[in-house]
C-alpha cells in the first residue's frame, strides 16, 4: 500500500508491470505467449482525485475511442474513499486499526488475531524480522555491487577486483559484463 503522494505513481506502476513481466518471461518467449499482467496499486490517498474507491485503467485509441488489449492491466484502489462500495469497506479494514468486517470475516479475523492474539504478534514479528533481514541483505548485495562497478571503472580487473574483495572471479565478471552491456 502506497502511503505518501511524493511520486510519479502511474509511472511507477508501469515500472513495476515491466519488471514482473521480465521476471517471468522466459528469454526467447514469442510475444503472443508472454504472460497478461495486473498491477492492483492501493493507495492511501486518491490519486484521480474523483472520491471512486477503483480506478481501472484501460489503453484507447484516440482518433477512434477503440479500446485495445496488450495484456497490461491497471487498477488504482483508493483506500481513502468511503463510498459504500465492497472494495471501500475492505480498504477500511486495511487501513483502520479498530475496523473489522462482517462482509470479510476471513480477512477480519486474521487481522484480530495478528494483533491481539500472542501467536498472532509472534508471527507477525517473525514476519517483520524476515523482511527487515531480506532488506538488509538486498542492501549489501546492492553496496557490494556498486563497490565492483567503481573498483573496475577504476581501472582494475576483474581477477584483482575479485582478490581485494574476497569474490569469485565469475561474480565480478558477471558484473563486469553487465556493466559493457550498459556501454
Amino acid at each position: 500500500m502506497q502511503k505518501s503522494d511524493n511520486d510519479d505513481h502511474q509511472r511507477r506502476v508501469r515500472y513495476n508491470g515491466a519488471v514482473l513481466t521480465t521476471n517471468q518471461t522466459v528469454k526467447g518467449t514469442m510475444f503472443k505467449d508472454i504472460p497478461d499482467v495486473c498491477v492492483i496499486y492501493i493507495s492511501r490517498f486518491d490519486i484521480f482525485e474523483d472520491n471512486c474507491s477503483m480506478y481501472h485503467v484501460d489503453r484507447v485509441v484516440r482518433e477512434t475511442g477503440k479500446t485495445v488489449d496488450n495484456g497490461f492491466y491497471e487498477v488504482y484502489v483508493n483506500a481513502k474513499a468511503r463510498d459504500g462500495s465492497d472494495v471501500s469497506e475492505l480498504m477500511e479494514v486495511f487501513t483502520d486499526d479498530n475496523s473489522y468486517s462482517s462482509k470479510f470475516p476471513i480477512t477480519s479475523e486474521n487481522k484480530k488475531h495478528c494483533k491481539s492474539d500472542e501467536g498472532g504478534i509472534e508471527t507477525m514479528c517473525d514476519i517483520m524480522q524476515e523482511l527487515i533481514d531480506e532488506s538488509n541483505a538486498e542492501g549489501r548485495e546492492e553496496g557490494r555491487e556498486e563497490l565492483i562497478i567503481q573498483a573496475l571503472k577504476s581501472g582494475n580487473s576483474a581477477e584483482q577486483v575479485a582478490g581485494f574483495l574476497k569474490l569469485p572471479v565469475e561474480e565480478v565478471k558477471r558484473i563486469e559484463e553487465k556493466i559493457l552491456a550498459k556501454a
